[in-house]
């Protein structure tokens, strides 16, 4: 992890400058609704770890050289 001197924090990081409020959320989230469609069978679904068939994506994994 790259270490960073008091000047470098304090542009990265102004709220100590009074631009951001003391207490901000880190992040938001949008999550939409998977409507129940195009669904797998119980069996299937336990084996592939969802329910649904269209998040179902193969795991490549690392390419290696």
């Amino acid at each position: 992890m790259e270490k960073f001197d008091q000047e470098t924090l304090e542009a990265v990081m102004p709220e100590e400058n009074g631009l951001f409020p003391e207490k901000i959320s880190l992040a938001m989230s949008y999550v939409p609704n998977q409507p129940f469609q195009n669904l797998y069978d119980e069996p299937t679904a336990l084996s592939r770890g969802t329910l649904f068939k269209s998040l179902d994506f193969p795991f490549v994994g690392a390419k290696r050289r």
